[in-house]
C-alpha cells in the first residue's frame, strides 16, 4: 500500500473513532439519513417477522440459546442475503462494534456487537421464582393395604 493511502486510512480511522466518542448514543434506534433521505429503521418484512416473534428493537434477546443482548438492528445487510439481527451483547463476546465491512448497522462498544440470522434469535426464557424459601412438601404417607380386606356390596 502506498504511503499516502496508509496515511489516509489511519486518518480516516482516527476520525471515525473521534466521531463515535463525540456523538451521543441514542437509547432507541433513530432513522438514519443519507443525503437528506430518511432510511426506515425496519423494512416491512422485518417488522412483520419481529411482530410474529413478539420481539421489538430494544428488547432483550438470546442468540441460538447462548448469547444474551439487546436487539439493535433487524433487516437486510450488504454482507449476506436474508434478514439479519444485530445484537449488542451484554459481555464482550461479539465480533464487531455494529459495523461489518465498513457499513455501520448499529453502534455499540467494540467486541459487543454480533450479527445472526433472524431465525437464530429468540426471547429469553423467564426465570421462575425459586421455591427454596418455601417449606418443602412432605411426600404422602403410604398405608399398607395388603392386610386390609373389604366386602364389596354389588347389590345397588
Amino acid at each position: 500500500m502506498p504511503l499516502e493511502m496508509a496515511d489516509a486510512a489511519a486518518v480516516a480511522k482516527e476520525l471515525r473513532t473521534l466521531l463515535r466518542r463525540a456523538l451521543p448514543r441514542p437509547s432507541s434506534p433513530l432513522p438514519l439519513t443519507l443525503q437528506g433521505q430518511v432510511i426506515p429503521a425496519l423494512s416491512d418484512k422485518a417488522k412483520m417477522q419481529l411482530a410474529s416473534m413478539g420481539i421489538r428493537l430494544g428488547d432483550c434477546v438470546v442468540i441460538a440459546g447462548q448469547k444474551v443482548g439487546m436487539l439493535r438492528f433487524c433487516g437486510s445487510t450488504e454482507f449476506s442475503g436474508g434478514l439479519w439481527a444485530g445484537v449488542e451483547l451484554d459481555k464482550p463476546e461479539g465480533k464487531n462494534d455494529g459495523s461489518v465491512a465498513g457499513v455501520q448497522y448499529f453502534t455499540c462498544r467494540a467486541k459487543h456487537g454480533i450479527f445472526a440470522p433472524l431465525s437464530k434469535i429468540s426471547k429469553p426464557l423467564e426465570k421462575h421464582k425459586s421455591s427454596s424459601t418455601k417449606t418443602p412438601l412432605r411426600p404422602p404417607r403410604r398405608i399398607d393395604v395388603s392386610r386390609i380386606t373389604s366386602k364389596i356390596n354389588t347389590g345397588f
